[in-house]
């Protein structure tokens, strides 16, 4: 394969495709991004979850009510679900 070729594929992992495997072709399968993987979860009903961010310190000085307010889960909107979906969970 040529340098350009190889360097379009780097960072995707490649697996012969089944049809077409005598004749050595590959076929691209996108990578689920690894930080999307810590951050979100897809709920039953395709919507993403996250965890609202600052409490990991200087929880001191924060009131009740913001701290409680941090521990709760969040939920993405459908429409940015859909786009995270599609930027960070391909084929699902």
């Amino acid at each position: 394969m040529s340098s350009a070729v190889l360097h379009a594929m780097r960072g995707a992992w490649m697996i012969p495709r089944a049809s077409a495997s005598a004749l050595g072709q590959l076929v691209r399968t996108l990578k689920t991004k690894s930080s999307a993987k810590k951050r979100f979860r897809i709920t039953g009903s395709g919507l993403l979850t996250f965890r609202r961010s600052g409490k990991h310190h200087k929880m001191v000085k924060r009131s009740v009510g913001n701290s409680m307010r941090l521990g709760l889960v969040g939920t993405f909107s459908a429409v940015v679900s859909r786009r995270l979906r599609n930027a960070f969970f391909p084929g699902l």
